[in-house]
């Protein structure tokens, strides 16, 4: 690992917003404190009634400062995030101000499907930049062009390391359903057309991939925001164990679709990779809820699903219910996040980090399914 004296040393870590664990555990993990914030809501109605502002209760003068943000509640938290931004540059007089996020806000409303529909996604990169932000630190984007929404930023991937981790599994996993581990047992899927490349990228950084690839062809329902209709399974999955890569999971109907259609095709043992998970319950058209993301999970044709933990409300979620802890595998990239910005901070090209560093350094099992 990099130590921490070859370049800048006068840096500071902020919280993107109040108690937010993931920045907690990298400034832990860099053992840097947090520098204190103190988020102030107005309370009232009107024009006043919710304003927001922070204090940053530390001298930021010529500092490179680093904002780890976890995404809690978007709308809510972005606007806070502007500010903080604008505090860090105009008032705090720092001289870099690097946002690490591994969720991008608006990742998936990165094109417009329709006439008179905003890119949101480019609106928000837009407003960081507006706010004075230098430098963007995020990972596993919905898709690559959102790179070219801002004038500066690393995309870390998840893939090496999900493949990593499904590599050392891989074996203990053939054991557990009767399958040879030697032979070509093994195959990656794309839930849809368009997580071909992601799922390709996902087998190439696996041990034991030969190859073989199959994706499953779904059509969405333009009226429902969340509802998907299998069309057909393209490869050959029989007896097969089946890794179903995707990079963010909401309500699970695109992972809980192709799962589905992968068993049908006679796959052995389906397994769900995702690197930002959500875990939205199902609505019925009242809007109550007519069944929890842990029951929708636990009866779905996914044998295991492996998620980061890049939305801490996801694994304190997790391991609150049974039905998500017995089907939800964990893996923590506070050592990945922490690496970048200290490559970022003394110089490195963080863009080299996957092959310059043991990629078992960079995560940790945090929960593993079942346990």
């Amino acid at each position: 690992m990099i130590e921490n004296n070859k370049k800048n040393t006068e840096f500071t870590l902020l919280p993107g917003r109040k108690d937010d664990p993931l920045a907690k555990e990298v400034s832990e993990y860099l053992k840097k404190e947090l520098a204190p914030v103190d988020f102030i809501r107005f309370r009232g109605k009107g024009s006043l009634g919710g304003e927001t502002k922070q204090l940053i209760e530390q001298n930021l003068r010529g500092k490179f400062v680093y904002i780890i943000w976890s995404i809690l509640n978007t709308n809510d938290e972005l606007f806070q995030i502007f500010q903080l931004i604008s505090t860090v540059k105009r008032t705090g007089k720092a001289s870099h101000a690097v946002m690490v996020m591994p969720d991008y806000p608006y990742g998936r409303q990165d094109k417009s499907h329709a006439r008179r529909e905003c890119i949101s996604a480019r609106l928000v990169g837009d407003l960081f930049e507006a706010a004075g932000l230098d430098h963007i630190i995020t990972m596993t984007l919905h898709s690559e062009q959102i790179e070219g929404f801002f004038r500066s930023v690393d995309h870390l991937k998840d893939v090496p390391l999900m493949a990593d981790y499904f590599s050392d599994r891989y074996p203990g996993i053939c054991e557990k359903i009767g399958l040879d581990p030697d032979q070509n047992n093994f195959v990656v899927m794309a839930p849809d057309e368009g997580g071909v490349r992601h799922a390709e990228e996902f087998g190439r950084n696996v041990s034991v991939w030969n190859g073989q690839m199959a994706f499953a062809m779904q059509q969405r329902d333009r009226g429902a925001l969340h509802k998907k209709e299998i069309l057909a399974v393209v490869g050959d999955v029989k007896d097969k164990i089946v890794a179903i890569p995707d990079d963010i999971l909401a309500s699970g109907s695109t992972l809980f679709n192709a799962a589905e259609a992968a068993k049908h095709s006679g796959a052995a043992h389906v397994i769900g990779f995702c690197a930002h998970a959500l875990g939205f319950d199902k609505l019925a058209e009242d809007n109550s809820v007519s069944k929890t993301f842990g029951e929708a999970l636990a009866e779905s044709s996914l044998d295991e699903l492996i998620v980061t933990d890049s939305r801490p409300d996801f694994v304190e979620e997790t391991l609150a219910d049974d039905n998500t802890k017995s089907n939800v595998s964990i893996i923590s990239i506070v050592p990945y996040l922490a690496e970048a910005i200290r490559r970022d901070l003394q110089g490195y090209t963080i863009k080299e980090m996957i092959r310059g560093t043991n990629i078992k350094d960079l995560y940790f099992e945090k929960h593993r399914a079942g346990t």
